[in-house]
């Protein structure tokens, strides 16, 4: 995980609705935005069409056992192109908590790990790769005729903002070719994945200049079930340190 935002975050009291200009959401090339908390731009490759966009409400899982949920805002969008998907999710939690990262928050605990893959610069991403059942992924039964119809593989990232309260998640994906089992003896074709999901998509520490026109493009409703273990867990915030 890479705290890349630090420096992009504005103080945690000012208020989203109450400031004059701030956006997030996805605009009309299918890049999701924030103007501040964190400022960023995720663009996906020029070869992706934009599919889904929208923002929700999530009733996100504790951490390390608790019971209940807690309410969080999710922006997501989707863009595709043949036989590949980018997922792009900005979630926040509420004042006192702050999001848990790694394979033991989310849904990853439930897949084995394929390819750990480390950014060179601490610029450049950090993957996780590994295979998410179909029925279990959010946003592919939202597709219609466009969803996948096997198993997935997912390259994931996060981020966290300064304060926790921020997670950005970026995945692509592609059907996966083969079992898991036989996947985990595939180094070469794994590593190759990663490099294709490196290549999907540019993430800047910058808003774009301009207005930008948000747009929603739904195909369904997200269910809470299945988005909330992808989202990962939320933490009471003094369990968070930021190092």
């Amino acid at each position: 995980m890479k705290n890349l935002f630090a420096c992009a975050a504005l103080s945690a009291l000012l208020m989203l609705a109450g400031c004059a200009g701030v956006y997030r959401g996805v605009n009309e090339e299918g890049s999701l935005v924030s103007s501040s908390r964190p400022e960023l731009t995720v663009r996906p490759a020029e070869n992706f069409t934009p599919q889904l966009a929208g923002q929700t409400m999530c009733m996100a899982l504790q951490k390390n056992g608790f019971t209940g949920t807690v309410n969080t805002q999710v922006w997501y969008g989707l863009s595709v192109r043949e036989d590949a998907q980018l997922a792009v999710v900005l979630a926040e939690c509420p004042d006192g908590w702050s999001w848990s990262i790694g394979a033991d928050s989310s849904d990853l605990i439930h897949y084995p790990v394929l390819l750990e893959m480390r950014g060179v610069a601490h610029s450049e991403p950090d993957f996780l790769v590994f295979v998410r059942s179909a029925p279990s992924d959010p946003w592919n039964r939202l597709l219609g005729e466009n969803a996948l119809k096997e198993d997935i593989m997912v390259a994931r990232s996060e981020w966290l903002s300064s304060s926790g309260r921020e997670k950005l998640i970026v995945e692509y994906r592609e059907p996966a070719v083969m079992p898991v089992d036989d996947l985990l003896a595939k180094k070469q074709e794994i590593s190759a994945f990663a490099g294709r999901a490196k290549a999907a998509f540019i993430l800047e520490k910058a808003a774009p200049s301009g207005k930008q026109k948000l747009v929603q493009r739904k195909g369904g409703i997200l269910s809470d079930a299945i988005l909330a273990p992808v989202l990962g867990a939320v933490a009471p915030a003094f369990d968070y340190m930021d190092f």
